[in-house]
């Protein structure tokens, strides 16, 4: 899904979750516009710190073959992914004793790969703005928990429905 269809549905969103806002009240309009562009702000740090390791590690020469659940189901042994004769990979596989990583094994390996990521600068700075926002209405007693959760709530749901709705 492109940038500029991406925007626009979070566009249409903003526009319905202003329009219910209204009707609700400014205390819910403030909330959920606060809301909004803070999951904004984290999304986007979200995206651009995993951009920037990525890139990390193409410009490193990481090699490494990332392959789904689905890959793996299709074709375990990797017999259909280069050009070469398939009974020569067969041969090969027959050959090298095939060692099965456990689970969690799998899992805390991707959780050390991808902890750069997780806990890039950009994403804890917008983190620490959400809390100090949060602080900050509880301060002046303008927060309301339920508008700002609706707010909050409304960039991971329409990331999914543009998501759903892709070409």
């Amino acid at each position: 899904m492109s940038i500029k269809k991406l925007s626009f549905v979070y566009l249409i969103a903003d526009f319905l979750l202003i329009a219910l806002s209204i009707y609700f009240g400014g205390l819910w309009l403030l909330n959920t516009q606060v809301a909004f562009v803070l999951s904004m702000i984290i999304t986007f740090a979200s995206f651009f710190s995993y951009k920037v390791m990525i890139e990390k590690r193409i410009e490193e020469g990481d090699k490494r073959e990332y392959r789904d659940f689905y890959d793996e189901l299709d074709d375990a042994y990797n017999l259909y992914e280069d050009e070469n004769d398939p009974k020569t990979k067969v041969e090969e596989i027959t050959k090298t004793k095939v060692e099965k990583k456990s689970g969690f094994y799998r899992m805390f390996a991707n959780l050390a790969s991808s902890i750069s990521g997780a806990l890039s600068l950009y994403r804890l700075l917008s983190y620490i703005l959400l809390i100090v926002v949060i602080l900050y209405m509880i301060r002046h007693e303008v927060f309301s928990p339920i508008a700002f959760f609706v707010g909050i709530s409304v960039v991971p749901i329409a990331s999914l429905v543009g998501f759903l709705a892709r070409d």
